[in-house]
């Protein structure tokens, strides 16, 4: 008897994802990688139902940035569609929510990194405030160009950490009420107000935005980055006890200077929300323009736990090709109307 011939997946299944995945697969891998690509199975393989959910729940959040891989679907996913492409439908992030396309989390602006991301939206002779900076100050002041950098802290303690160059320190509580706060931090005062790793961790995050907004003259800015919490990572930290959590942390960076410039603080994930309609409104209905928004994909809480790492890493590269709305890591930039 003849041998039986092996059989491959079809010619260009997972060519244009090659980019996405490690450079040796594994059939899991490539199993989900084609099911999102193409709508359908490579030939020979059989994966279980599991499987087959969550490839098609992939897919389905991906019709804009996969039409032009899946013959017969159209960028929107406007025509009718195999049934799982309306798996994620109702998550998908709309162009009316001012989000740019989702990036993945190496271009995040990270404590080491964002001054540049920022220094765009600083001009000379601005005034900027840092709220919740502490240990580590958003933005340095700048002498030559007239920029006066301003460190706010509910501790004194954290920032006395702070080492980059800054004009003066208040300490205040963020979430204070607002003639509390306009006296002490100032009214219409600051060009730019900043936030870096900081809005997670209030319990009202609209009396930050509140105040935010009567520190700020008409045309001024705020800008947040935060953490998401719809991944694994930091879903955990928003449901377990602190103590628990700050356990896990210090095996999962075990470099990590808690009791000195890294210290960490209860997180609550209050209105860290992903781009979407609401959190558009919920902006504007504190008296702000929401001018742009930035997510990104991806973490490094797995980095020493070899097979989550790696699993995560996949799904990084995925869901940014894909354009899914599960994002880690947000940027909102918010201005004062002039009217």
């Amino acid at each position: 008897m003849a041998p039986v011939p092996k059989r491959h997946p079809a010619p260009g299944a997972l060519a244009r994802l090659t980019s996405l995945a490690r450079p040796k697969l594994s059939t899991a891998e490539a199993v989900i990688l084609a099911i999102v690509e193409r709508g359908r199975l490579p030939q020979g393989h059989r994966p279980g139902a599991g499987m087959l959910r969550a490839a098609a729940g992939l897919a389905g959040a991906g019709a804009s940035r996969a039409a032009l891989a899946t013959p017969g679907i159209r960028a929107g996913g406007s025509r009718a569609a195999p049934h799982y492409w309306r798996y994620f439908g109702r998550m998908k992030l709309h162009a009316r929510t001012n989000w740019r396309s989702i990036e993945p989390v190496d271009q995040f602006p990270g404590s080491a990194s964002h001054p540049g991301f920022i220094g765009s939206y600083v001009d000379d002779d601005f005034e900027v405030l840092g709220l919740g900076g502490g240990a580590y100050p958003t933005i340095a002041g700048d002498p030559a160009r007239g920029v006066i950098s301003v460190l706010a802290d509910i501790d004194p303690a954290e920032l006395a950490k702070a080492e980059t160059r800054f004009d003066r320190t208040i300490c205040v509580d963020a979430t204070a009420p607002l003639r509390e706060f306009v006296r002490t931090v100032g009214e219409a005062r600051y060009d730019l107000i900043l936030s870096h790793m900081f809005v997670e961790h209030v319990r009202d995050p609209v009396a930050v935005h509140r105040n935010c907004h009567a520190a700020l003259p008409p045309g001024g800015r705020a800008i947040h980055a935060y953490p998401i919490n719809n991944n694994l990572a930091m879903g955990l930290n928003s449901v377990l006890p602190e103590r628990v959590s700050r356990e896990i942390l210090k095996i999962a960076q075990p470099n990590r200077d808690l009791a000195g410039r890294d210290g960490k603080f209860p997180a609550y994930y209050k209105r860290c929300h992903s781009p979407s309609a609401r959190s558009k409104r919920y902006f504007e209905g504190l008296g702000f323009e929401v001018e742009s928004r930035h997510v990104f994909s991806g973490h490094g809480y797995f980095a020493r736990l070899p097979v989550l790492r790696d699993l995560e890493r996949l799904s990084r590269r995925v869901v940014v090709a894909l354009q899914l709305p599960l994002v880690t890591y947000g940027i909102v930039v918010l201005r004062k109307p002039t009217d």
